[in-house]
């Protein structure tokens, strides 16, 4: 809710508390006491259509976005339950609400650990005048890049399970050889490069599958490599390397 949503309904509820110091009644206190769940309801749609611009956003770039729609879906959901219940629409205690939500809330919070996206913190060392970002995380899911236009570095990231997704496609890259280095245990990793950029690429997967450039190897002990051909006589250019012990690693260059 945004701060002038909160300042408006304290204006509100200012203005109702005077009118009422002087004897004017509207009534309200029955209203507000069966409606006010409406509240939590705005809020929920709110948070659900920025998760489906999001969601929509992802599909364009084949990644998964679902965080925010769900949140927004299960804020709507409990807004419906306490308006239903004040309005009589249906008789459901919140223990039987509860024991509904608390399954597939387990269901979700297992999927998300796995699947879904969560940002985390980045700590920039200084080595030899130039940037290293570094990202760790045990499960999960580690995003970098997208949407804006971002300054890149040289990039070190370690996972441990679930997806690292890393796309290139809009940052600002510097007039070096830029050093991409990722490795992970399992899950799966998806990296988009942008298209006019020379590439080296080292990526490796013990077991599971690895498509590059549209052409994929699957079974065990894949390992590819990959330059372009003009990548030693260009000055910007990217140094990729990565290391999957199970699961997917697919590597493609966007428009």
């Amino acid at each position: 809710m945004s701060k002038y949503m909160i300042g408006i309904l304290i204006i509100l509820f200012g203005i109702y508390n005077l009118l009422k110091n002087f004897g004017i009644d509207l009534g309200l206190e029955s209203i507000v006491g069966t409606y006010w769940p409406v509240i939590i309801i705005v809020i929920g749609i709110k948070f659900f259509l920025e998760g489906l611009i999001r969601f929509i956003s992802g599909l364009k770039k084949d990644y998964w976005r679902t965080r925010k729609l769900i949140h927004g879906t299960i804020i709507i959901v409990l807004g419906v339950f306490l308006l239903g219940n004040n309005l009589g629409w249906f008789e459901m205690t919140f223990s039987d609400f509860w024991s509904l939500l608390w399954p597939l809330l387990l269901i979700y919070i297992g999927i998300n650990i796995l699947f879904k996206p969560k940002w985390y913190e980045v700590d920039i060392d200084r080595e030899d005048d130039k940037h290293l970002v570094r990202r760790k995380s045990w499960v999960g899911e580690v995003v970098l890049g997208g949407g804006n236009t971002w300054n890149l570095d040289d990039v070190k990231i370690w996972h441990g399970i679930g997806s690292t997704y890393v796309d290139l496609t809009s940052a600002i890259i510097p007039e070096r050889e830029v050093m991409i280095d990722i490795v992970a245990m399992v899950g799966e990793i998806t990296l988009l490069l942008p298209e006019d950029i020379p590439i080296k690429v080292n990526a490796g997967v013990k077991v599971g599958e690895l498509n590059m450039m549209h052409q994929k190897y699957s079974g065990k002990g894949r390992f590819v490599t990959y330059e372009s051909e003009d990548y030693k006589e260009k000055q910007k250019k990217l140094n990729i390397m990565i290391s999957l012990s199970v699961g997917e690693v697919t590597i493609k260059r966007v428009d």
